[in-house]
């Protein structure tokens, strides 16, 4: 037991740590992105996150417009997380200080509700979404089931980028659109979650 970390805590770490190197390469752990040109750096981000993004309505009908929004969005607000089983992602009534959109890449992971019922959730799912339409405190609990990669949509850096080009972009009637009909939804909903409805 060096310092003082208990054989759980151990065992996860290197269960991570080899999750970690397994091949699933982040933006991150790549050293030669720090010598790359900028555009050629926003065309990898592109061409790596479109391929998530398109799991989403939304998103699909912007990259299939070929909205100009989508490479800063893909090079500025997303990032990947890798996670080992039993990582707690985000806790029920957890309002995040960094809100993110979620999108499952690989693995599977649990998000347990406000009444303890227990959904399954893999691949090309997408979690939390109403962080990029309002103040949100999560409906439930996410853990890692397995390991899992999941992409990740940072809200503040979304609205920033949402607001830049509001004001150039053939794009800013569809976003508000599709913000008012998410929120109206929401509001209807009578029992609000973290999961998409597939």
């Amino acid at each position: 037991k060096q310092n003082n970390v208990s054989k759980a805590t151990t065992k996860r770490v290197c269960r991570n740590a080899k999750h970690a190197i397994s091949g699933d390469l982040t933006p991150e752990s790549v050293e030669l992105l720090h010598v790359i040109s900028e555009p050629l750096k926003v065309e990898l981000a592109y061409d790596m996150y479109s391929q998530v993004l398109m799991w989403h309505p939304f998103f699909l009908e912007l990259l299939q417009e070929n909205s100009p929004l989508m490479r800063p969005i893909c090079h500025r607000a997303m990032s990947m997380l890798l996670l080992s089983s039993t990582d707690i992602i985000f806790n029920l009534g957890e309002e995040p200080a960094e809100p993110k959109m979620y999108v499952v890449v690989s693995g599977t992971l649990e998000y347990t509700d406000s009444y303890g019922e227990v959904t399954s959730v893999g691949e090309k799912r997408h979690l939390a979404e109403a962080v990029l339409w309002t103040n949100w405190k999560h409906r439930g609990t996410l853990t890692a089931v397995s390991d899992v990669k999941l992409a990740m949509l940072d809200a503040q850096g979304f609205f920033d980028l949402c607001q830049r080009f509001m004001r150039r972009s053939e794009a800013a009637l569809k976003i508000l659109g599709y913000a008012t009909q998410f929120i109206e939804e929401l509001n209807r909903s009578e029992f609000k979650s973290d999961l998409d409805h597939p």
